[in-house]
């Protein structure tokens, strides 16, 4: 009978087991490479480094938690409708299935004459952000305290990461996985990149196939949206 009681609870540590390791390896991939990851390392170039990850993390935390919220509601709202679990299942793998294929044909996996190129589209966008930031502070950064280097990452982030894929993708996770596990995976996932961003940023800017981050992510939706239909989490 104890283990009977105890089944449901090791069978919700389980599902938010494998939803903070989804969480955190798609949006991960999904980050390095992208606008955010860019706008931290040359912002961490500019201001230093602890500021910006401390600003920047703390925008992408919030935007995870948000996210995970709009998630938590859609999947909480047609608990009258019968078999809502499924209909939320289906509807999140139907996101991670368009996000894949979108990235994929934004990545040039469609096109034959799509030039595997550097990252430079993510990044030119990020310069071109970071760049009029400066210029409407009209403020050198070496007058900058640090809270004013940590709001102007946040605010960059935040910006930046608005209506972005992975936070559209973190509202269908959180749809259809464990909220809690969906969150920390996700923020740990930001976590890290962000560490990569403003540690090594600006050397891998000139290694990171956008092509390849793109493809990478891409299959990695795909999976996931195969993963989260069949209930294999």
């Amino acid at each position: 009978a104890g283990a009977c009681a105890g089944a449901p609870w090791a069978a919700e540590l389980l599902s938010a087991r494998a939803a903070v390791a989804e969480a955190f390896l798609l949006i991960l991939v999904s980050e390095l490479g992208d606008k955010t990851f860019f706008i931290a390392a040359l912002l961490a170039m500019r201001r230093g480094r602890a500021a910006v990850f401390v600003g920047a993390v703390l925008a992408l935390a919030l935007m995870t938690l948000i996210s995970v919220g709009i998630g938590a509601v859609f999947n909480a709202v047609p608990y009258a409708v019968a078999n809502s679990e499924d209909i939320t299942k289906y509807v999140a793998s139907a996101l991670l299935l368009w996000f894949g294929l979108r990235t994929l044909q934004d990545a040039g996996l469609f096109k034959r004459d799509e030039e595997g190129g550097e990252a430079g589209s993510e990044l030119e966008e990020a310069e071109e952000v970071v760049a009029g930031a400066s210029g409407s502070t009209g403020q050198c950064a070496e007058a900058r305290s640090w809270w004013q280097v940590v709001g102007e990452a946040f605010s960059l982030t935040f910006v930046a990461e608005w209506g972005d894929r992975s936070m559209l993708a973190t509202i269908a996770l959180g749809a259809a996985q464990s909220p809690a596990g969906v969150a920390a995976g996700a923020i740990a996932g930001h976590a890290v990149a962000t560490v990569v961003a403003v540690v090594g940023g600006a050397l891998l800017s000139k290694h990171i196939s956008e092509r390849a981050v793109g493809i990478t992510g891409g299959f990695l939706f795909l999976a996931f949206a195969v993963a989260t239909a069949l209930g294999v989490y």
